[in-house]
C-alpha cells in the first residue's frame, strides 16, 4: 500500500489486493447520500467472496463519504460474520485543501486493519486517529476533522504511532443477515407544525414502514 504523507510516498510492508469499486456516488451527485442500500449489501457480500478468503488478507477498507458513513459502517455491522475487521473511512478535507486529512486517515485505517487487536471487533469507524463503534458514531460537524464522535461512551480507541490502543469493546453488537432488501421503510422528521403531509405522501409512494423521529 502506498500513502501519501508530507508530500512523501511511503510503502507500508501489508499485502495488498487491487480495490473494488463498490459504488461511485461522486459522478452523479456528488454526495455519499446517492448510496442506497442494495450497494451496501453488495459490498458485504463482495467482501465476503474476494478479499476475506484470502488468508493472509487481515481485513478490508471501506472509503467513504461523511454524509451517511454512519449508516453505511452500522449496515456493513450488521452483515458482518468475520472476525477479520472491516475499517470505514472518510475526509473531511479534500485533497486540494489546505492539511487534508484523507491520506492520514488511510494510513491510521491501515494500521488498524492489518493490526491483531482489531481482530472480533467487527466493523470500526476510523477518522482523525480515533476509532469509533458503528453505532454509537455520529457526525457532529459539517467541516471539522474531528466531526466523528461517540456520545455518552466515547470512542473505542485511537490509532497511536506504532500501535492500536483499545479502552474498551462495544456491547450489545447485533448481527442480522437478511437475503434480500425487499421493504422500502422512511425515515421522517418532525418538528413543532407538522403534519401528515409527509406522512400520506409516503403512504402514497408505497411503503412498507414508517420511522417517525
Amino acid at each position: 500500500i502506498w500513502q501519501l504523507q508530507s508530500g512523501k510516498a511511503q510503502k507500508l510492508n501489508s499485502r495488498t489486493l487491487p480495490p473494488q469499486m463498490i459504488a461511485n456516488a461522486s459522478r452523479e451527485s456528488h454526495r455519499s447520500t446517492s448510496i442506497h442500500a442494495q450497494a451496501i449489501q453488495q459490498s458485504s457480500r463482495m467482501l465476503r467472496a474476494g478479499p476475506y478468503r484470502v488468508d493472509d488478507v487481515a481485513g478490508a477498507i471501506v472509503t467513504h463519504g461523511t454524509d451517511t458513513l454512519e449508516e453505511t459502517s452500522f449496515f456493513l455491522d450488521l452483515l458482518h460474520r468475520n472476525p477479520k475487521p472491516i475499517v470505514c473511512t472518510a475526509a473531511m478535507r479534500g485533497a486540494g485543501d489546505t492539511s487534508p486529512d484523507g491520506p492520514m486517515n488511510i494510513l491510521c485505517s491501515v494500521k488498524a486493519a492489518a493490526s491483531q487487536e482489531t481482530v472480533g471487533m467487527g466493523v470500526l469507524v476510523c477518522l482523525n486517529e480515533t476509532l469509533h463503534a458503528p453505532g454509537e458514531v455520529m457526525k457532529t460537524h459539517s467541516a471539522n476533522p474531528a466531526t466523528f464522535q461517540s456520545p455518552w461512551w466515547g470512542p473505542v480507541g485511537y490509532v497511536d504511532l506504532d500501535k492500536i490502543v483499545f479502552r474498551r469493546k462495544p456491547l450489545g453488537v447485533k448481527r442480522f443477515a437478511p437475503k434480500a432488501l425487499t421493504a422500502r421503510v422512511d425515515v421522517i422528521k418532525c418538528m413543532t407544525g407538522s403534519t401528515r403531509d409527509y406522512i400520506d405522501f409516503a403512504v402514497s409512494q408505497g411503503v412498507q414502514g414508517i420511522v417517525i423521529e
